[in-house]
């Protein structure tokens, strides 16, 4: 989250205008609101497993976009990299509900859990990525560096746990493309 609070400061030295330094932190949150909004589809096609690792993955390489950004001095590239990497959050606000398949014994504890690991990652977060700031040449990037390690290792975590649930059989095939079945 320290990451998407210091959108709007990376573009404030790359951004065309004043009036458009918050634009990539409302690219990421547009994007995370169309990534929620096909989610559900995405993980009858791919499995909860695999659309968790689709997300992770598009946070690295969101984060990478971002970089590239802060280093070419490009407000575009630094709004394109928000546009990914907020896909990326939809599907990293969507861990308690796979948290619950793996503990169905006991969905309170599970979804706690996770909250617990979001209260953590708060707590130390912005001190890490503060110091992170300055860590490479360009202002902001060794932020988004850090943000891209973090969602590999969440890459090789997804890749460790057997969430249950896999894509249905034939969910690529059963409807045209485009076309959202509803039970």
């Amino acid at each position: 989250i320290s990451g998407v609070a210091t959108l709007s400061l990376a573009a404030a030295t790359t951004g065309p205008a004043k009036e458009l330094e918050t634009m990539p932190l409302a690219l990421l949150l547009y994007m995370q609101g169309v990534a929620n909004a096909g989610l559900p589809f995405e993980v009858s096609r791919l499995g909860r497993k695999g659309a968790y690792l689709l997300g992770a993955v598009l946070g690295v390489v969101g984060c990478c976009v971002v970089v590239l950004g802060c280093f070419l001095k490009s407000f575009a590239l630094i709004c394109v990299g928000a546009g990914i990497a907020g896909y990326s959050l939809a599907h990293a606000q969507n861990y308690r509900f796979g948290a619950v398949l793996l503990m169905p014994s006991n969905p309170p504890r599970a979804i706690s859990l996770v909250l617990f690991g979001g209260c953590v990652g708060a707590l130390l977060g912005p001190g890490a990525l503060a110091q992170a700031r300055n860590m490479l040449p360009a202002d902001f990037a060794g932020i988004y560096v850090l943000c891209a390690a973090l969602n590999v290792v969440q890459v090789l975590l997804l890749l460790c746990v057997k969430i249950p649930g896999g894509p249905k059989p034939g969910a690529a095939s059963d409807a045209p493309p485009g076309l959202v079945r509803h039970a």
